[in-house]
């Protein structure tokens, strides 16, 4: 709040001192009246075309105080105003002024090459300014070996910066500021035409009428050099006006593409608001916010609080943009909480009301196409949920008969070989016979043992006969780290959920032993209000990622098979904990 009143303290000071600076040169320019055959209109324009710079850029500068760009303009309507110094009848200040009058033509480039973002983007950019400190570097050398009347101004007072008067060495060196003045004015329609080929819609609707003014002044400034050198005075005087009279429009287009780009936002709102108004379709509520931004390119992603986070207008994951890749985001939200993202071209950035504008209009209308894609993605994810049930039983089924052929089926074709071979020895070798038929016996006894191990894989039957607890207990037991089995209910659970709960806790004392690096884990089950929670935590390496491998997706389709909720957390080095809620009535 603060920093808001001295910003506002400080550009009222500008605009005052603005004021001032130019009512004092018309006075002076009244008073003086040199050189000037129509004084009261061109005072008039000189004067207006100053204060049109000052009040761009002090709106430019309240607007966005973090952009160069409105100081770079305040600081170029004043460079524009000291031009009335060259009117004053006093030797020192003429001669001041000859130096200071280099300030409009740096501030202006550095202006036009800011715009609209603030910052100096490009090696074009780059060499420009250098090419102006070149260029005014040499206009001042010029100033040591000129009088007034070879500057153009024959009723001015003496230029106390000559040392030595030279018509040649003054005239060589205004060839050289033009050449380099041509190439200046080259390179900046290069790097205005490399802009706007580069912008995206909205950023041309924005810098378009600055850059074509500013190519329309820099053509008539290059023509004016041309005929400089080539010694066509009138022609250079025709040139001369027309520049004039660009560079006097110049500011004021700056107020033509802010004003166009608000109009323009102004009627795209009301069409938006009134679309979205009776639209929870959150493809369509896309295509309204596109239309209103102007950004073809705009995408809405809508937050998810039980997964937290961002679905597409289709219902699909989708990312947040990384830095420097052209794309932004901004947050829509609505009493404290998250709704949107719209994710749209950065060059909007620099008309944060109207993102603004947008948010706060349909924040309403936002949240309903929330609650939209919520649905959108908890079908879709309904459908995958289904799809991964109906694969991981189709490769359940597929193991079980890998492990009967590989195992049972094999010792059970072992086992009839054996006993026909002892039928065939009963009356030759009896006792042979019986040794084989031992053997059968032993063999047999192995392949109940496998096919029960086999069968406590699909359903445990300690979990049928004996409930949740002692099958949990019997997996502790068997796990390769220490497992504290803590909590559990006291009475039996349906037998979906006990199954539920049993598979979630094996699975994850699996991970805790392959992936953890754990020294311990503890299991902890409780029932309350309806709700069985099933914990698991451990203290190993942490880093588990869901995404990755088919267990964990296949508990958390298992409890949300019954309308449970399964999470996960596992900070890197502060272990992981496993939780399931099934509702349980």
């Amino acid at each position: 709040m603060r920093s808001a009143s001295n910003l506002r303290a400080r550009l009222a000071w500008l605009v005052f001192l603005g004021i001032l600076a130019g009512a004092g040169g018309a006075v002076m320019a009244a008073l003086t009246n040199q050189d000037v055959d129509q004084p009261a209109l061109e005072i008039s324009l000189t004067v207006l075309t100053g204060w049109a710079w000052l009040g761009v850029g002090i709106f430019a500068w309240w607007r966005r105080p973090d952009n160069a760009f409105g100081k770079w303009m305040v600081l170029t309507s004043f460079a524009w105003l000291v031009q009335f110094l060259y009117l004053a009848n006093s030797a020192l200040v003429f001669s001041f002024a000859l130096i200071a009058s280099n300030l409009f033509p740096l501030a202006l480039i550095e202006t036009l090459v800011r715009f609209p973002t603030g910052r100096i983007e490009s090696n074009v950019d780059r060499w420009v300014l250098r090419l102006v400190i070149v260029v005014l570097s040499i206009v001042t050398l010029s100033y040591f070996f000129a009088t007034s009347s070879m500057l153009g101004q024959e009723q001015a007072p003496r230029n106390l910066l000559m040392i030595v008067e030279s018509q040649t060495v003054f005239t060589i060196l205004q060839l050289f500021v033009n050449a380099f003045a041509i190439a200046l004015i080259l390179a900046l329609i290069r790097s205005f035409t490399n802009k706007y080929s580069s912008a995206s819609p909205p950023m041309r609707r924005l810098i378009g009428p600055v850059l074509w003014t500013s190519t329309l002044v820099l053509a008539g400034l290059g023509i004016s050099s041309v005929f400089s050198i080539a010694g066509l005075d009138s022609a250079e005087n025709i040139a001369g006006i027309f520049t004039a009279i660009m560079a006097t429009a110049l500011p004021f287009a700056f107020l033509v593409g802010l004003a166009r780009s608000r109009l323009v936002r102004g009627e795209a709102l009301g069409r938006m608001l009134e679309r979205v108004a009776h639209e929870n379709d959150p493809v369509k509520m896309q295509e309204a916010v596109a239309e209103a931004l102007g950004d073809p390119s705009v995408e809405l992603a809508f937050w998810l609080p039980g997964t937290e986070s961002y679905v597409d207008a289709r219902g699909l994951p989708i990312d947040e943009p990384e830095t420097d890749s052209g794309r932004a985001a901004s947050e829509v939200t609505m009493e404290g909480r998250k709704v949107a993202l719209i994710i749209h071209d950065d060059a909007l950035l620099e008309e944060p009301e109207k993102i603004e504008a947008v948010s706060r209009g349909a924040a309403l209308a936002f949240e309903n196409a929330r609650l939209e894609a919520e649905v959108r993605a908890n079908v879709a994810e309904l459908r995958a949920s289904r799809t991964r049930i109906v694969e991981a039983a189709d490769a359940a089924r597929r193991e079980i008969e890998r492990n009967l052929h590989d195992g049972a089926q094999q010792n059970l074709v072992s086992l009839a070989l054996k006993l026909q071979m002892a039928r065939a020895r009963v009356e030759s070798d009896p006792r042979g016979a019986i040794e084989i038929i031992d053997g059968a016996s032993a063999e047999l006894e192995q392949t109940l043992a496998e096919l029960r191990e086999l069968a406590r894989g699909i359903h445990p039957a300690v979990l049928s006969d004996r409930g949740l607890d002692a099958a949990l207990l019997a997996l502790a037991h068997r796990a390769p780290l220490p497992v504290e089995v803590g909590e559990m209910p006291e009475e039996r659970l349906p037998e979906q959920v006990e199954a539920a709960a049993y598979y979630v806790v094996a699975e994850s004392l699996t991970n805790v032993a392959r992936y953890s690096e754990a020294s311990r884990a503890k299991v902890d089950i409780t029932r309350n209000n309806g709700t069985v929670r099933i914990r698991i935590a451990d203290d190993g390496v942490g880093g588990a990622d869901p995404t990755r491998g088919s267990g964990l997706k296949g508990l958390a389709d298992r409890i949300a098979a019954l309308d449970g909720h399964f999470m996960l957390a596992s900070p890197d080095g502060l272990g992981t904990i496993v939780e399931a809620e099934i509702p349980c009535g």
